[in-house]
């Protein structure tokens, strides 16, 4: 439930920000609007065209990035309650 809550807090909110680097999350209209910059761009430049606008890009990256830290952190717990475990059953054994 509380999940659910933070999930759908509006894109103005400090948490939103917070989760987004500072910056304010992408909308709807921002994405149709890169949608629509990078087909105008095509029709003007043709091949040498990019295939998508370059703060949609910049967007990917910080998204990636955060949940690359995410698994990286997550990793990092599993590992420290593995080494735990196995610390407790070396004790318990060698005793």
């Amino acid at each position: 439930m509380v999940w659910v809550r933070i999930r759908f807090l509006p894109r103005e909110s400090a948490l939103a920000f917070s989760e987004n680097g500072g910056h304010e999350p992408w909308s709807l209209e921002h994405y149709l609007l890169s949608d629509l910059w990078v087909e105008l761009v095509k029709k003007r430049v043709g091949k040498k065209a990019p295939d998508m606008h370059p703060w949609r890009a910049e967007q990917r990256k910080r998204s990636n990035a955060v949940r690359n830290e995410s698994k990286r952190a997550a990793y990092a717990r599993a590992k420290a309650r593995r080494d735990d475990r196995r610390r407790r059953r070396s004790q318990r054994s060698g005793g």
